[in-house]
């Protein structure tokens, strides 16, 4: 039909696929980093991993949360409300892991060890994470 340097094949074709795929995940890694978010959900979710390790019964521990709060308000473009904010951090007691996500997209998870029941919540006035550590209730109420 057309000779072999005037046909644009399917070989070409799936080249300009996998160059626009590759780019548009280099983009994104390259936004995540420009925001810091993703410094600072490894920073925040290592940090509270390692305090609940360390963390006894009965404990309140908090944690200056303010930066991490300013770094999701930048990547949204606006203030966050009180249930944002709370939902910045997750603490996944099945999988016994901290999940920061400060972003729309990913996150940042570390794996604890201690066996207790915690309850976590931002306050919004001081911009402190707070994680109230409780004795393990083995499912007994």
């Amino acid at each position: 039909m057309f000779g072999k340097r005037g046909v644009f094949g399917f070989h070409e074709l799936i080249f300009i696929v996998l160059n626009v795929i590759f780019f548009s995940a280099m983009l994104f890694f390259v936004y995540n980093v420009s925001t810091g978010a993703l410094v600072y959900e490894q920073a925040y979710s290592k940090q509270v991993a390692l305090l609940l390790d360390k963390s006894k019964a009965f404990m309140t521990l908090k944690i200056n949360f303010e930066e991490a709060i300013n770094v999701a308000e930048k990547i949204k473009g606006r203030k966050l409300s009180q249930g944002e904010k709370k939902d910045l951090v997750k603490i996944d007691y099945n999988n016994r892991e901290v999940i920061v996500k400060l972003g729309d997209n990913g996150g940042y998870a570390t794996k604890y060890f201690s066996n207790y029941d915690i309850r976590s919540f931002v306050d919004s006035k001081e911009n402190l994470l707070i994680l109230i550590v409780e004795e393990k209730s083995n499912g007994v109420s």
